[in-house]
């Protein structure tokens, strides 16, 4: 009986031992993270007029405490309507005026602003936005895991157009917008979503584009074709040996039936013969878009004016 009594009392110290530590170590961490530490906030002021949006980010340096990191209840958004700034003659608004307006201090308590980069928005006067549809251009960097293959059609993104809003002189300079860079290693066809790139994203209402890259395995194929002449201006009587050139392409397996010899020229610029002075023109080939120019059999031709 003398030892259970003996093991219980040595439970109860160990179990006293911990609550104490528990409270201890509890004390010390909430002194620690109730400490005012200065914290960078990032945030987003976005200005809304109906169902357009323009946005700034600014970069505010304030004092805090880490509970309130812990619980991420820090603001990252400001939103202004447009419409509702007092109508003056100046074209800036101080973000201080912002901060204090948007009455953070219910959601979080910021003790103390130490800077605000930038501290000024400018606002257009009458501020107003417009709108313009302008081509998507998708910009890449496409590689291969093996050289026998490659892009087989045009590469189609969805939608090719979008509508863009922002201030009449800052559309007015804008042609077309760019995706981000699409990084990819493929040996196969592709389809995926690419975003606007900065800052077109934020003038578009739809920043997800939709992009089908088809990729295709090539082969080789042969042609015999005529040598056509060119800038024949004067309308001389000419003779070129040899009169046909081998040609070797690479096509994309699936568009080997469909690629024949009309799809092709070779022609000779006789123009070319006053500036080379020479008998022997280079021959120049066109080929089918998305094909692979492999050898020219021969690549000058010799040429005869008859006179």
């Amino acid at each position: 009986m003398f030892k259970s009594q003996k093991i219980k009392w040595k439970y109860q110290k160990i179990i006293g031992f911990t609550l104490c530590l528990s409270v201890v170590i509890g004390s010390w961490l909430s002194i620690q993270l109730s400490k005012s530490i200065i914290h960078n906030i990032k945030m987003v002021i976005s200005y809304e007029q109906k169902l357009n949006r323009r946005s700034d980010t600014i970069q505010i340096k304030t004092v805090t405490n880490a509970w309130q990191l812990l619980k991420g209840n820090l603001p990252r958004f400001i939103h202004i309507h447009v419409n509702k700034l007092p109508t003056t003659k100046q074209n800036y608004v101080l973000v201080r005026d912002i901060i204090a307006k948007q009455n953070f201090q219910k959601e979080v308590s910021l003790k103390k602003i130490l800077d605000i980069q930038p501290d000024t928005l400018f606002i257009e006067p009458n501020y107003k936005l417009y709108s313009k549809i302008v081509p998507i251009k998708l910009v890449h960097k496409i590689s291969f895991l093996n050289s026998s293959y490659g892009i087989s059609k045009p590469i189609i993104i969805y939608p090719n157009k979008t509508r863009i809003y922002g201030p009449k002189k800052l559309l007015q300079n804008i042609q077309y917008i760019k995706t981000e860079t699409l990084k990819l290693q493929l040996n196969t066809s592709w389809i995926g979503i690419c975003q606007l790139a900065p800052p077109f994203k934020d003038m578009s209402k739809n920043s997800l584009i939709k992009v089908h890259i088809p990729v295709s395995e090539f082969t080789e194929k042969e042609f015999i074709c005529p040598i056509h002449v060119i800038n024949n201006r004067s309308n001389k009587s000419i003779q070129l040996i040899p009169e046909n050139v081998k040609i070797k392409i690479a096509v994309g397996i699936h568009e080997f039936n469909q690629i024949n010899i009309s799809d092709i020229t070779a022609t000779v610029d006789i123009s070319l013969l006053k500036i080379k002075r020479s008998s022997k023109l280079p021959i120049a080939i066109k080929i089918p878009p998305y094909s692979r120019l492999i050898s020219v059999v021969p690549c000058l031709a010799n040429v005869f004016v008859r006179k």
